[in-house]
């Protein structure tokens, strides 16, 4: 529960890596909130500000892979065969959005942030060596730029909390280039 004025506050937490979701609750939610990853040091106050997004995109899971487009300017490739639930989630159906650069949580990401996504189940986990993803918009970069797609991850590594699974360049007004996430959850458009 949030403390007055809607704040959270945690008093002895030990120095270590630690996340924190916040869940919409109630009947008929479909409300999406990016997990961000972010870098607080010790002895330090942080105020992060974000907003939940609705589903803008939501398709059935087909039992072989294949493409779907789960939120404006991203396409990915996935099937039962290739996806493996998190512990008390039923895969039927993949969603996600793209969230508008007003609502997005604060990241410490070296560069530009050009795009956003949250994609769901959260931590839906590929078993054939990630999902294959395909961006199909340039979000302003110019022609030869070269972005990175970058995602919030838990690493064995503490140090390491957004992870690069591959760049794009723009060639011919489309981004070009393989790219692979491990699972569903934030994804990243960077300009470094």
């Amino acid at each position: 529960m949030t403390g007055e004025g809607g704040t959270y506050a945690f008093s002895g937490v030990e120095p270590a890596t630690h996340a924190f979701e916040v869940w919409p609750v109630g009947e008929d939610v479909d409300l999406l909130v990016p997990w961000v990853p972010l870098l607080v040091p010790a002895a330090s106050e942080v105020q992060m500000d974000g907003s939940w997004v609705p589903a803008q995109a939501r398709a059935t899971i087909p039992q072989t892979a294949a493409p779907l487009d789960l939120a404006p300017g991203l396409r990915l490739t996935l099937g039962l065969d290739t996806a493996h639930a998190p512990l008390g989630v039923t895969l039927d159906e993949a969603y996600g959005a793209l969230i508008p650069e007003a609502a997005r949580m604060q990241t410490d990401l070296s560069g530009e942030l050009l795009a956003m996504w949250t994609l769901g189940p959260y931590d839906t986990e590929s078993t054939a060596g990630g999902f294959p993803l395909e961006l199909t918009q340039v979000f302003g970069a110019e022609e030869g730029a070269t972005l990175e797609v970058m995602v919030a991850t838990y690493a064995s590594d503490p140090s390491v909390y957004w992870e690069s699974v591959g760049s794009v360049v723009i060639t011919a007004g489309a981004p070009v280039g393989e790219v692979s996430i491990p699972s569903l959850g934030t994804v990243a458009l960077v300009r470094p």
